[in-house]
């Protein structure tokens, strides 16, 4: 095998290595359980539950919505993490009608990324016509990330790149060495 062919089987490998060990941006979690399940039928709605796959930062900035056959927001506005990889919010003390209702998400997982999912449900429970609803209409609301957490992964993608671009250097110039004599810069034969 030649020099040149060898140089470039390692910086592939290296390369591979550097790829398969940087933040992923396509990184995501499941849900695992939830209260109320996805597609169920529910007489009764207090709160709402959601174990996730992944380990969550305990202070991240997670949502919770619960949104109305209208749209308008049913939960409390407070989503919190209870367990290393479950997050809870309140529902309003009573909803204006049954129906289905959609559960969004987001969380900050414990390595930064943000993760996001809905599902939707019924509500076959009391009902009250004077019901407000605790928040305001939303779209699902979002997470915030923490002003640290996209910087890192950010950080982690430059340093791939910077290790990168200076192994490609290194290769070239090994490569280059090889090819030319130090006498004048005739080239050597091979």
């Amino acid at each position: 095998m030649s020099a040149g062919l060898r140089a470039a089987t390692a910086l592939a490998v290296l390369l591979g290595v550097l790829t398969a060990a940087a933040p992923s941006a396509a990184a995501h979690t499941d849900l695992v359980a939830s209260t109320p399940q996805p597609g169920a039928t529910v007489d009764t709605l207090d709160e709402i539950r959601l174990q996730l796959e992944t380990s969550l930062q305990r202070d991240g900035r997670h949502v919770i919505r619960l949104l109305g056959p209208d749209g308008a927001q049913w939960d409390n506005g407070q989503t919190r993490a209870v367990a290393d990889r479950e997050l809870l919010a309140g529902a309003a003390p009573a909803l204006p009608r049954q129906g289905e209702y959609t559960v969004r998400w987001c969380a900050v997982t414990a390595d930064g990324h943000v993760q996001s999912g809905a599902y939707k449900f019924s509500y076959a429970g009391p009902t009250s016509a004077t019901a407000r609803p605790p928040g305001r209409t939303s779209d699902g609301g979002g997470c915030e990330v923490p002003s640290w957490g996209g910087a890192a992964a950010l950080t982690g993608w430059l340093l791939v790149g910077v290790i990168a671009a200076a192994v490609l250097f290194l290769a070239a110039s090994a490569l280059l060495r090889r090819r030319v004599s130090p006498d004048h810069g005739e080239r050597t034969g091979g």
